[in-house]
């Protein structure tokens, strides 16, 4: 073989392998993405950390109930007090069964309450003076204290009683360090405080304040329950 023609031979052989070379490369860049991508991550390079899961968050605890207020539908309890103004010669107390077949209107108060003086006995008045000749509904009115012992004194109850030119039973309920047996026996929220009770001695109203319409509207319905069912016997 002649030298020139050798050189020609060496030359389309190192051509030949270069168009190769160019074809794996192009191949390469042709390559699923997927499959590039997967390969990539191979060629020592560095896998993200996924980021931390955060701890569960415990719900919200809801604040706890508030005992319910008022005891409407119960029999009513005794009062427990034992300071009384306006009474007969003879009675030294009063209580809930001493008007049994009869609707009692029991008014809680505190001597300094604005909201006593504006709207609880205001109404207790007109109550009164509207149902003055019916001996079947009956009124009273007792001091609740659970702030200010020492101006909400019985003898400020006394005086309250007095300025409204009350005649019906007048208690005193609760002293510092012995809350009212009325506010608790009957779970009242303060004071004005207005406790209405049937015939049979059952709670109908016990509430902050009722106006005068609604209180005789209840009353007289209330008023309108025979005798038997108020006393218990058939």
């Amino acid at each position: 073989m002649t030298r020139p023609r050798l050189i020609l031979i060496t030359a389309l052989v190192f051509f030949a392998g270069t168009i190769g070379c160019d074809r794996a490369i192009n191949t390469a860049a042709t390559r699923d993405p997927m499959q590039t991508a997967h390969t990539s991550t191979n060629d020592n390079q560095d896998i993200p950390t996924p980021p931390p899961v955060p701890p569960p968050v415990s719900p919200p605890t809801s604040p706890p109930k508030q005992p319910q207020l008022g005891i409407r539908g119960n029999k009513a309890p005794s009062l427990g007090v034992s300071t009384w103004y306006n009474l007969p010669d003879d009675r030294q107390t009063v209580d809930i069964t001493d008007y049994q077949g009869k609707v009692v209107y029991l008014y809680g108060f505190q001597s300094w309450c604005p909201g006593c003086h504006r709207l609880g006995f205001p109404t207790l008045q007109t109550l009164i003076d509207h149902y003055r000749d019916n001996n079947q509904v009956a009124f009273i009115a007792v001091q609740t204290v659970f702030e200010g012992f020492g101006t909400n004194s019985a003898s400020a109850a006394k005086r309250t009683a007095d300025q409204y030119r009350l005649s019906i039973p007048i208690g005193h309920s609760g002293k510092r360090g012995e809350p009212s047996t009325v506010m608790r026996r009957y779970r009242t929220g303060g004071t004005p405080w207005t406790v209405i009770i049937d015939r049979a001695g059952i709670v109908r109203y016990n509430d902050f304040h009722i106006t005068h319409a609604d209180a005789v509207t209840l009353i007289d319905s209330l008023l309108q329950q025979k005798q038997a069912d108020a006393t218990g016997k058939s």
